[in-house]
Protein backbone atom coordinates (compact mmCIF):
# COMPACT_ATOMS: atom_id res chain seq x y z
CA UNK A 1 0.00 0.00 0.00
CA UNK A 2 3.02 2.17 0.41
CA UNK A 3 4.33 1.39 -2.63
CA UNK A 4 0.83 2.53 -4.29
CA UNK A 5 1.22 5.97 -2.32
CA UNK A 6 4.17 6.90 -3.27
CA UNK A 7 3.53 6.59 -6.88
CA UNK A 8 0.03 8.20 -6.72
CA UNK A 9 1.83 11.40 -4.55
CA UNK A 10 4.13 12.40 -7.93
CA UNK A 11 1.40 12.05 -10.32
CA UNK A 12 -1.08 13.97 -8.36
CA UNK A 13 1.60 16.78 -7.96
CA UNK A 14 2.48 16.36 -12.02
CA UNK A 15 -1.60 16.69 -12.63
CA UNK A 16 -1.93 19.70 -10.46
CA UNK A 17 0.87 21.47 -11.87
CA UNK A 18 -0.54 20.76 -15.59
CA UNK A 19 -4.21 22.12 -14.08
CA UNK A 20 -2.28 25.19 -13.13
CA UNK A 21 -0.61 25.67 -16.52
CA UNK A 22 -3.73 25.38 -17.98
CA UNK A 23 -5.58 27.95 -16.25
CA UNK A 24 -2.67 30.64 -16.30
CA UNK A 25 -3.03 30.31 -20.49
CA UNK A 26 -6.65 30.30 -21.17
CA UNK A 27 -6.88 33.76 -18.31
CA UNK A 28 -3.76 34.98 -20.55
CA UNK A 29 -5.95 34.23 -23.94
CA UNK A 30 -9.20 35.56 -22.43
CA UNK A 31 -7.58 39.03 -21.96
CA UNK A 32 -6.37 39.04 -25.55
CA UNK A 33 -10.04 39.84 -26.37
CA UNK A 34 -10.13 42.82 -25.05
CA UNK A 35 -6.58 44.05 -27.01
CA UNK A 36 -7.69 45.51 -30.10
CA UNK A 37 -5.35 44.25 -33.55
CA UNK A 38 -2.84 46.44 -34.85
CA UNK A 39 -4.19 46.56 -38.02
CA UNK A 40 -7.45 48.30 -36.57
CA UNK A 41 -4.93 50.62 -34.61
CA UNK A 42 -3.32 51.81 -37.80
CA UNK A 43 -6.34 51.60 -39.80
CA UNK A 44 -7.79 54.43 -36.91
CA UNK A 45 -4.84 56.55 -37.51
CA UNK A 46 -4.77 59.25 -40.74
CA UNK A 47 -1.56 59.01 -42.78
CA UNK A 48 0.49 62.71 -42.96
CA UNK A 49 2.25 63.05 -46.18
CA UNK A 50 4.38 66.04 -46.79
CA UNK A 51 5.81 66.60 -50.59
CA UNK A 52 7.65 69.69 -51.43
CA UNK A 53 8.56 70.66 -55.35
CA UNK A 54 9.96 73.59 -56.74
CA UNK A 55 7.18 75.85 -57.65
CA UNK A 56 4.70 73.82 -55.53
CA UNK A 57 3.96 71.88 -52.14
CA UNK A 58 1.06 70.15 -50.44
CA UNK A 59 0.03 68.47 -47.08
CA UNK A 60 -1.93 65.88 -47.35
CA UNK A 61 -3.87 63.87 -44.72
CA UNK A 62 -5.32 61.19 -45.44
CA UNK A 63 -8.07 60.42 -42.79
CA UNK A 64 -9.69 56.49 -42.74
CA UNK A 65 -13.56 57.21 -42.21
CA UNK A 66 -15.16 53.50 -40.88
CA UNK A 67 -16.88 51.76 -43.56
CA UNK A 68 -16.75 54.48 -45.85
CA UNK A 69 -12.79 54.58 -47.35
CA UNK A 70 -11.25 57.62 -46.76
CA UNK A 71 -11.01 61.35 -46.95
CA UNK A 72 -8.19 63.20 -48.44
CA UNK A 73 -7.45 66.53 -47.25
CA UNK A 74 -4.76 68.68 -49.54
CA UNK A 75 -3.12 72.39 -48.41
CA UNK A 76 -1.82 73.86 -51.15
CA UNK A 77 1.53 76.07 -50.91
CA UNK A 78 4.02 77.50 -53.33
CA UNK A 79 8.15 76.81 -52.39
CA UNK A 80 8.19 79.43 -50.02
CA UNK A 81 5.65 77.78 -47.28
CA UNK A 82 2.85 80.67 -48.82
CA UNK A 83 -0.46 80.17 -50.09
CA UNK A 84 -0.58 78.83 -53.39
CA UNK A 85 -4.45 79.66 -55.26
CA UNK A 86 -4.44 76.43 -57.30
CA UNK A 87 -6.26 75.95 -60.24
CA UNK A 88 -6.71 72.51 -60.21
CA UNK A 89 -5.48 69.35 -58.18
CA UNK A 90 -5.43 65.90 -59.39
CA UNK A 91 -4.58 63.31 -57.13
CA UNK A 92 -2.92 59.33 -58.78
CA UNK A 93 -2.46 56.67 -56.80
CA UNK A 94 -1.17 53.48 -57.76
CA UNK A 95 0.21 49.65 -55.92
CA UNK A 96 2.56 48.45 -58.59
CA UNK A 97 3.28 45.45 -56.42
CA UNK A 98 -0.56 44.63 -55.76
CA UNK A 99 -1.32 45.35 -59.40
CA UNK A 100 -3.52 48.20 -58.74
CA UNK A 101 -3.18 50.11 -61.99
CA UNK A 102 -3.18 53.84 -61.52
CA UNK A 103 -6.60 55.32 -59.93
CA UNK A 104 -7.60 59.00 -60.95
CA UNK A 105 -9.38 61.72 -58.71
CA UNK A 106 -9.92 65.22 -59.06
CA UNK A 107 -9.92 66.95 -55.83
CA UNK A 108 -12.56 69.68 -55.18
CA UNK A 109 -11.35 72.87 -54.00
CA UNK A 110 -12.93 73.55 -49.98
CA UNK A 111 -11.13 76.98 -49.93
CA UNK A 112 -8.11 79.33 -51.37
CA UNK A 113 -6.35 76.44 -50.81
CA UNK A 114 -7.52 73.78 -49.55
CA UNK A 115 -8.70 71.05 -51.62
CA UNK A 116 -10.40 67.98 -50.35
CA UNK A 117 -10.99 64.66 -51.94
CA UNK A 118 -14.10 62.11 -50.35
CA UNK A 119 -14.99 58.12 -50.43
CA UNK A 120 -11.06 57.46 -51.35
CA UNK A 121 -10.76 53.19 -51.39
CA UNK A 122 -7.48 52.48 -50.18
CA UNK A 123 -8.27 48.10 -50.44
CA UNK A 124 -4.67 47.32 -49.26
CA UNK A 125 -2.78 48.78 -46.92
CA UNK A 126 1.16 49.39 -47.72
CA UNK A 127 3.09 50.97 -49.87
CA UNK A 128 1.59 52.87 -52.76
CA UNK A 129 2.86 55.82 -55.18
CA UNK A 130 0.85 59.06 -54.94
CA UNK A 131 1.07 61.75 -57.75
CA UNK A 132 -0.51 64.94 -57.00
CA UNK A 133 -0.51 67.19 -59.93
CA UNK A 134 -0.98 71.02 -59.11
CA UNK A 135 -2.62 73.00 -62.18
CA UNK A 136 -0.78 76.42 -60.99
CA UNK A 137 -2.13 78.48 -64.00
CA UNK A 138 -2.86 77.46 -67.28
CA UNK A 139 0.42 77.27 -68.41
CA UNK A 140 2.23 76.00 -65.01
CA UNK A 141 1.84 72.30 -64.22
CA UNK A 142 3.95 71.04 -60.50
CA UNK A 143 4.02 67.05 -60.42
CA UNK A 144 4.91 66.16 -56.84
CA UNK A 145 5.20 62.18 -56.47
CA UNK A 146 6.92 59.50 -54.13
CA UNK A 147 5.58 56.15 -52.54
CA UNK A 148 4.12 56.44 -49.47
CA UNK A 149 2.47 53.99 -46.66
CA UNK A 150 -1.23 53.97 -46.70
CA UNK A 151 -3.63 52.76 -44.29
CA UNK A 152 -6.76 50.48 -45.97
CA UNK A 153 -9.99 52.04 -46.24
CA UNK A 154 -12.12 49.89 -47.66
CA UNK A 155 -15.82 50.57 -48.62
CA UNK A 156 -18.82 50.14 -46.60
CA UNK A 157 -19.96 46.61 -45.43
Amino acid sequence: MNRKLQVLVPLAAALAAESVIALAMLGTVALWRFTPPPRALIAAEPALIHFHGGKAMAQIEVEPVRARGAEMSIEVLDGTFHPLAAKAVTVFLSNSAAGIEPVRREAERTGDTSWHIGDLRIPLAGRWTLRVDVLINDFEKETLEDDVLLPRAPSGP
